[in-house]
């Protein structure tokens, strides 16, 4: 399946269980909101016993009345009659207290105990210390089972022309109330509420949920397939074009979006792949091109003297004919081994873990018979990592391209410390100029294209020296030498 559509499936999923959940929590949060609402207005309704329009108050205004007691009109067993036992225990466990306060109004409260012992006190409303339940609230379908009508409440209060229709209506016989505990103005209250418009909003809010439920799945999707389709267009062009390069059009690059995002990303980083890829094509071409060129030399001068040995065996000189096809052979032999070892590091072969002696090497090296003599007194021991064929080239050219341009002087030295290996080789002839020290590493690099390819070589062997020591972790650098001529330093990492 393309990524546009596992894409398009899983953000289906993810919206689905999501929507899915919002269906299953929504409603609850929802009746939890609405449920607090009413019980908060319950809550602030009932604190109006104790503001100075308070329902009911037996305050000092009413001693010349014939309510001067107002209790002499509550039933002693008001309370219990109302609530019933167990009811009554359910409040007093759900207050945190020892009993039940029942607020008649103002500072007068009914105190009952658990077993409905009735207590008339006057206290002020603010150090009653646990949940009222006020006087009228009593009379709630939630916290009295038998709900009496307003009518039969035991208290006169025909005469007091508080009571309106509006107050009256909620001591009507409702359907499930919802009970709780709220504070206002640090008094807590018992509360309750009329459920039955929460659950009818909560119904609606879940039914509206899951009808949105496939809706949103489906607008998800639809978002998902498009906009996923608009992002991955530039992929596809790139995928395009990139079926399109081969071998012979690494030249071509791959269209970049002015997105700026990771695609753009991605197409610059496989245009710099290209970048990579074309310029090791060129090289591998010019170095092929190159390497059949100077094989072509020797091979030239072998068959060239094997055909004049043909032509006139009588004047052919067997010791002469021998001495130059030994000397071409020899010539063609180090090209190739040259070869070999460039092609070894461009297939990154691992770095060698063997120690050997470089003084022994240089040693034998600046043993072979040159034109100029090798001073090499200052060859001390050292012991580095590498193959002893690969460093005894490395030697060797050097070695060659000191004594090719001195004029009188090589000279060597090697010494050790504890973290590197030096070999320093000197010579006294006309130097390397300074912008030039970079390029003579480069393979077939001559600095001097007018002297013949038999005093100049091919050109590869500073390539190989500057591989071998890369490849074995050190460094290799032209300076200018005391003697004159030019200096190379090689630096290698002691085992």
């Amino acid at each position: 399946m393309s990524v546009r559509g596992r894409l398009t499936i899983v953000i289906g999923l993810l919206v689905a269980a999501l929507a899915a959940i919002a269906a299953v929590l929504a409603p609850s949060l929802v009746e939890r909101a609405l449920v607090d609402d009413i019980l908060d207005a319950d809550a602030e309704m009932q604190s109006l016993f104790f503001d100075d329009l308070g329902v009911v108050s037996f305050d000092a205004g009413f001693e010349d009345s014939e309510l001067f007691n107002p209790f002499d009109f509550i039933d002693a067993d008001v309370v219990i009659s109302q609530l019933g036992d167990a009811q009554l225990q359910e409040l007093i466990a759900s207050g945190g207290s020892s009993d039940l306060m029942v607020a008649v109004g103002g500072d007068s409260f009914i105190r009952v105990d658990p077993t409905g012992q009735q207590t008339v006190q006057n206290i002020d409303p603010t150090a009653v210390g646990q949940p009222i339940l006020t006087f009228f609230e009593l009379f709630d379908s939630e916290f009295s089972p038998i709900a009496l009508p307003f009518d039969q409440i035991p208290i006169d209060v025909s005469d007091t022309g508080v009571f309106d229709d509006a107050f009256l209506a909620q001591f009507e016989e409702s359907g499930r109330t919802v009970t709780g505990v709220r504070e206002i103005d640090g008094i807590e209250y018992f509360v309750s509420g009329q459920a039955d418009s929460v659950d009818r909003t909560v119904g609606r809010v879940r039914t509206a949920l899951w009808l949105a439920f496939p809706m949103a799945v489906a607008a998800a999707a639809l978002i998902t397939w498009l906009l996923a389709g608009r992002a991955l267009r530039p992929v596809r062009a790139i995928t395009e074009q990139a079926a399109t390069i081969t071998g012979g059009t690494l030249s071509e690059r791959v269209p970049v979006p002015a997105s700026g995002d990771e695609i753009a990303t991605l197409a610059t980083t496989v245009n710099g792949m290209l970048d990579r890829l074309e310029t090791d094509d060129v090289r591998r071409r010019r170095f092929v091109s190159d390497a059949s060129h100077e094989l072509r030399t020797p091979v030239a001068v072998l068959k060239s003297e094997a055909e004049v040995a043909l032509r006139t065996p009588d004047r052919t000189d067997v010791e002469s004919l021998a001495s130059g096809v030994l000397e071409e052979s020899t010539r063609m032999a180090t090209i190739i081994d040259d070869l070999l070892s460039l092609a070894r590091q461009d297939e990154g072969v691992a770095a060698p873990t063997t120690e050997i002696d470089l003084d022994d090497i240089v040693l034998a090296e600046a043993a072979r018979l040159r034109r100029v003599p090798i001073d090499v007194s200052a060859v001390s021991a050292g012991r580095v990592l590498g193959r002893p064929d690969e460093f005894s080239r490395v030697v060797a050219h050097l070695l060659d391209n000191a004594t090719r341009h001195a004029e009188e002087r090589v000279a060597v030295s090697l010494s050790s410390t504890a973290d590197a290996v030096t070999l320093v080789v000197d010579d006294d002839g006309p130097g390397i100029p300074e912008g030039d020290r970079d390029a003579i590493f480069q393979r077939f690099t001559r600095l001097d294209e007018a002297r013949t390819r038999d005093s100049g070589g091919a050109g590869l062997g500073l390539a190989v020296v500057a591989g071998v020591v890369q490849r074995c972790g050190g460094s290799v650098n032209v300076e200018s030498s005391d003697l004159g001529g030019a200096r190379f330093v090689v630096t290698l990492p002691a085992p």
